[in-house]
């Protein structure tokens, strides 16, 4: 089951399609075995963190007296696991494991099945990890005979804090679907809910929720009048009350299999199924609830093939879904993909071949990016990838090795895409392993750095240098000599041409980034006088007038001298006195005009300084 997905409505086309390049240039890198060697494993899910480095997996491990529910767990996307640790503690068997996990992969929640040693009776449980630790199992259901009852299954919300559990309570000779919500990561569980009574034969359980928890949506298949019917309630009210069941698939037609999926708000659920028409022709259908109301099936598969096992998966505003499935008859894996409303398909994901078996998918946050694993003849896991939506697929590639027995692949994404993870059996001549793999497509990065703006020597600017990845830009200098940096900031030290890089290295999701290089003029200030006299505006009449105090400097530092030069009529009427490291000009008479150059040296921060000053009595 999957969640925060998306539904369509119509089937535009009908033609398939070659599988053909997507686009896709990642890697399936090597498995590792995630199972003890001495130990038998089988059921294997798995969930991932939107980014792709927690990884969360479980499944049905025996070590040659019991069957029990165990789990692992990965913080460096997949390429270690810890060791697989069991969930329950009972000396009774477990079957029927399913898997919800949080948005930071920090959380998980699995449900299993246990028997009772010595009584032919059994009970749903829920454990919960939290942070690599697994909390001991609390009960779920009631016990109750094991006649007939169905593996259960569970869904999470984003956080990680609401939990609901779907399941199927004996109650001899029927069944009660039943639902039970947390509000603490399944720690703990309100009262259990009725979906449907009166079931018959229960099985295919799904279940699917929210981003809130507010709206659940419940598919499972129950046997109606000899035939096997795929039927779907829901919930506006966290798990409070349920719909009355709807059937979804046709009464006079075997249906099982259904898959189920939500758009983040829940404003739209979709279900598919597989339903058979005759011998060597079973479909695909799928069918579309929104606003309270399903509507009418539509046929995703080609007619007159048989057609099995969907999967289905989508981006989380309901833009985009992908839907895969096992064709018998042309002995390959096909899809549909819908964009909005719209569907489109049937088309190749594999080339034709080998049959193949229990297919899976899972896809991008946007669901541009989808990926598909499936078991072909029970030797090996094959895969491929789409980064359009399901349109168009890569070449068929190989995530296992090939070995009788292989099969029951289980795939995750993270939210980018870029990132998959998957889990299946594989037998190693001795007992059935669990291994997981993990695809992984480096994504390119581009850098924008603003043009910093001329600098003074000596001056300070912020530079501001951004990566599309979101990942740390650095700079730095080649032209140490002309100006310094420091984190962002940038320091003038000389005049001349200060070249600054910015790059960003990449990471275990990002290639580096092409280097951008901006050049920045830095050019020395202006010294402006400081003498603690300020120069006069005009001289006194037949007396003193400093025209330059002792030891004036600049603001710069630099020691200013200044030169008196006039008129000859104007020269005769002063005195220039020059004593002390100061100037003074004595007047004799009137009508004096004198032209005051102030100078002082340059140095390399500043300019030399130059000023002019006219003045007169």
């Amino acid at each position: 089951m999957k969640v925060f997905l998306s539904a369509a409505l119509l089937l535009s086309s009908m033609t398939l399609g070659a599988a053909g390049p997507a686009g896709a240039d990642g890697v399936w890198r090597d498995p590792v075995d995630i199972s003890p060697a001495a130990r038998d494993g089988s059921s294997p899910q798995i969930t991932s963190s939107a980014d792709g480095k927690r990884l969360t997996s479980v499944w049905i491990s025996n070590d040659g007296v019991q069957d029990r529910a165990t789990g692992a767990v990965s913080s460096d996307h997949g390429e270690t696991w810890s060791q697989g640790v069991p969930l329950n503690s009972i000396t009774g068997n477990s079957t029927g494991v399913k898997l919800a996990g949080s948005q930071d992969g920090r959380r998980a929640v699995a449900t299993f099945v246990d028997f009772e040693e010595g009584v032919n009776k059994k009970i749903v449980r829920s454990a919960t990890l939290t942070d690599g630790v697994w909390a001991a199992p609390v009960d779920v259901s009631a016990l109750a005979s094991s006649a007939g009852s169905p593996s259960p299954t569970v869904a999470m919300t984003p956080d990680g804090q609401k939990v609901v559990g779907l399941f199927a309570q004996f109650q001899g000779p029927l069944h009660q679907i039943q639902a039970r919500t947390s509000t603490n990561s399944g720690a703990t569980y309100a009262p259990p809910v009725p979906v449907a009574a009166n079931v018959t034969a229960p099985s295919d359980l799904g279940v699917v929720s929210s981003s809130d928890g507010q709206r659940l949506a419940a598919v499972w298949e129950e046997e109606i009048a000899g035939v096997d019917t795929v039927r779907a309630s829901f919930s506006n009210n966290a798990g409070g009350t349920w719909s009355s069941p709807d059937t979804l698939s046709s009464p006079t037609r075997i249906s099982s299999n259904p898959d189920l999926l939500m758009n983040a708000d829940g404003s739209r659920v979709v279900a598919v199924w597989q339903e058979f028409v005759s011998s060597g022709q079973t479909l695909i259908q799928t069918r579309t609830l929104a606003g309270g109301i399903w509507a009418p099936s539509v046929r995703l598969s080609p007619v007159g093939q048989s057609s099995n096992n969907p999967r289905i998966s989508g981006a989380a505003d309901g833009s985009r879904t992908t839907v895969v499935w096992a064709n018998e008859t042309v002995l390959g894996v096909q899809s549909a993909h819908a964009v909005g409303d719209t569907w489109a398909g049937p088309g190749a994901v594999s080339e034709p071949g080998p049959a193949v078996f229990t297919p899976d998918v899972a896809s991008s946050t946007d669901g541009l990016r989808v990926s598909a694993v499936w078991n072909k003849s029970n030797t090996q896991i094959l895969s491929s990838e789409s980064d359009d939506g399901g349109a168009t697929w890569v070449s068929t590639v190989s995530t296992s090795a090939a070995a009788a027995g292989t099969g029951s692949p289980r795939i995750a994404a993270a939210a980018s895409g870029f990132r998959f993870a998957a889990v299946w059996v594989r037998p190693d001549g001795t007992n059935s392993r669990i291994q997981a793999g993990t695809y992984f497509e480096a994504r390119s990065q581009d850098i924008t750095f603003s043009q910093p703006g001329d600098l003074t020597v000596g001056a300070s600017a912020t530079l501001t240098a951004t990566a599309t990845s979101g990942l740390p830009v650095t700079l730095t200098t080649t032209t140490p000599a002309v100006c310094a940096v420091a984190g962002n900031q940038l320091t003038a030290l000389a005049a001349g041409t200060c070249s600054i890089v910015a790059s960003q290295p990449g990471d275990v999701d990002f290639l580096a980034a092409a280097d951008v290089t901006r050049t920045v003029a830095t050019v020395r200030g202006q010294q402006r006088l400081a003498c603690a006299k300020t120069p006069p505006a005009r001289l006194k009449n037949r007396g003193k007038t400093v025209v330059l105090p002792k030891n004036c400097r600049t603001d710069a530092g630099q020691r200013v001298t200044v030169k008196v030069d006039g008129t000859r009529k104007s020269l005769r009427n002063v005195k220039v006195i020059k004593k002390a490291g100061g100037t003074t000009v004595r007047t004799f008479g009137t009508k004096v005009r004198l032209k005051l150059t102030y100078r002082a040296s340059e140095t390399g921060a500043v300019e030399a300084l130059r000023q002019v000053r006219r003045v007169r009595n």
